[in-house]
């Protein structure tokens, strides 16, 4: 299955879509900077939140 998902504003927003569409990965560098700070470990907490997010987004597809 190749889709977008459902908009979430910090894990899957506008910016994840436009990346998506040029890229086929989403990826969001405003949220990340925003939320989680502008240091290395603020990108990589963040990294760490959205494949979390990503997985079990992929769970809850595989139990429908």
């Amino acid at each position: 299955m190749n889709s977008f998902g459902k908009y979430n504003a910090f894990f899957r927003n506008c910016e994840d879509f436009a990346t998506y569409c040029k890229c086929c990965k989403a990826a969001s560098n405003q949220v990340a900077k925003a939320v989680y700070g502008f240091s290395l470990s603020g990108i990589v907490a963040y990294s760490i939140a959205k494949e979390n997010f990503r997985k079990k987004e992929n769970d809850n597809l595989i139990n429908i």
